[in-house]
């Protein structure tokens, strides 16, 4: 019964108004002024955008409505978890191009219920993604620039000077997307790292590609 009704609330979210959960708590703490109840009806739109923009997706790909995609999960159990990633990812992440990916990866999945395993992976690595981390997994799928007729491989610091971002920053991208499997990082000549784009990797850009990056 609890499952059943944990479907049916998704259902409702998916095919009414998508509320930020939990935000209207903030309300009752004494001393809650004009100012913070303006700051949570500001979050409350803007999770409802995120949502919106991650189902819009979902809706395209699938050609389903979004009234459709939520009988889908009252009919198929699988969905409850697909849709709950999507749902709470568009209150943590702000990205649009990720949260489309999102929406495409659960409309894949909605139209064709055979992906809901491919869905799940993809929406689990692509949960905190940024467009910064789609751009270095962009260039780890291209062959490094040559130099002086010499093939090379993606070091780390090739990658910082290829990414134009802060030194820092790249090291960090390149961490995230070794954990989450989209790279691998291997022992080159000389004893360095170097690293690749993995199969898994190339499948997310595949998604990305789409709404991510330019």
């Amino acid at each position: 019964m609890a499952e059943q009704q944990d479907r049916q609330d998704l259902v409702d979210q998916i095919g009414g108004d998508v509320l930020a959960a939990g935000v209207g708590l903030l309300l009752p703490i004494p001393g809650v002024g004009v100012l913070t109840e303006r700051a949570v009806r500001r979050v409350r739109a803007e999770t409802e955008r995120r949502r919106s923009v991650a189902l819009k997706a979902a809706e395209r790909v699938s050609g389903m409505t979004r009234e459709e995609i939520g009988e889908r999960i009252g009919h198929d159990p699988r969905f409850l978890s697909l849709v709950t990633r999507v749902l709470h990812a568009a209150g943590m992440n702000g990205h649009d191009g990720t949260l489309k990916a999102m929406g495409v990866a659960l409309g894949r999945a909605a139209a064709d219920p055979g992906r809901v395993d491919e869905a799940e992976l993809v929406l689990t690595v692509l949960s905190d993604l940024t467009e910064h981390h789609a751009r270095v997994l962009l260039l780890l799928s291209a062959d490094p620039p040559a130099i002086s007729g010499t093939a090379l491989v993606w070091t780390m610091h090739l990658l910082e000077v290829s990414a134009d971002l802060p030194t820092r920053v790249v090291s960090l991208l390149v961490a995230t997307l070794v954990a989450r499997g989209l790279a691998e990082a291997t022992t080159g000549f000389g004893g360095g790292n170097v690293y690749s784009i993995t199969t898994l990797g190339r499948d997310v850009l595949a998604v990305l590609q789409e709404y991510v990056i330019d």
